[in-house]
């Protein structure tokens, strides 16, 4: 995955062009994350403090199931990737803490990939 540079060398402020230099240099920086933004920026852990979970089961229809948060803080939302059915996925009405999830699907055993934030 293209990553942005994290160092950047300064053009020497007493050479004779200094300014066309660092005006090219941040010319190109700012042009390499413009690319990474509009290209290669990818919805996931390693650009976003969130997690991707499988749920292989998610039980009963209407009714409450939690799995495991591994954020190590409490979630602020979640996106449903994929489900198996025709379903719902919604929030159910424990309150989330720091290491668990909780909601409801108004099918039975759905299999659910949720992208949690």
């Amino acid at each position: 995955m293209p990553q942005i540079r994290k160092n950047i060398r300064l053009p020497d402020k007493n050479s004779p062009g200094f300014k066309e230099d660092l005006l090219r240099m941040l010319i190109d920086y700012t042009r390499e994350v413009g690319d990474l933004i509009n290209g290669a920026l990818q919805l996931g852990p390693d650009n976003l403090n969130c997690y991707i979970y499988t749920v292989t089961n998610t039980g009963n229809a209407d009714v409450e199931f939690s799995f495991a948060n591994t954020l190590k803080r409490i979630p602020v939302g979640y996106l449903i990737i994929s489900i198996s059915k025709a379903g719902i996925i919604y929030k159910g009405s424990t309150v989330w803490t720091t290491t668990t999830i909780y909601l409801k699907c108004n099918v039975a055993n759905a299999e659910v990939k949720i992208l949690v934030f």
